[in-house]
């Protein structure tokens, strides 16, 4: 699931475009991009991970948990569609890694912290019972706000 991050994006506003902006770029780097073109004046830019949903797979957590289980209407087979230890996943509006203990269940894995797979984290959203499953795309999302 996945990906390095390479390339590079330019982004448009009325006619003008900003130079070349390194797809690893932080927000402030597209910040400063984006407020050197004309007719801009002061932005505030955030970036969060780009999921990808997986098919078929459908997720229970209860708040305060650390175990992800399949869903008993979906199937999952989460090691047969390539999940794997450290990966990227967001529950809910949540992201996390998946525990670099995962042997590669079919039906449920452990998570952790965004910043270490070898440290155990617990949801603390909603319940989630046959929520939708996404995992880190490789690239992510920009919010930007003009002000």
């Amino acid at each position: 699931f996945q990906s390095t991050i390479s390339g590079s994006f330019k982004l448009g506003y009325d006619k003008y475009l900003t130079k070349s902006i390194a797809a690893s770029a932080s927000p402030y780097t597209v910040r400063l991009a984006l407020e050197s073109l004309p007719n801009i004046g002061t932005v505030s830019v955030s970036q969060n991970f780009g999921g990808i949903k997986i098919q078929g797979s459908c997720i229970d957590i209860i708040s305060g948990s650390s175990t992800v289980t399949c869903s008993v209407s979906c199937q999952c087979d989460f090691a047969s569609k390539g999940l794997k230890g450290n990966n990227l996943v967001r529950l809910g509006k949540e992201w996390f890694r998946v525990s670099s203990a995962y042997l590669g269940s079919e039906t449920s894995f452990d998570l952790a912290s965004v910043e270490n797979a070898h440290v155990s984290y617990s949801y603390s959203g909603k319940n989630l019972f046959e929520a939708p499953f996404y995992v880190w795309g490789g690239g992510f999302e920009w919010m930007i706000t003009f002000h």
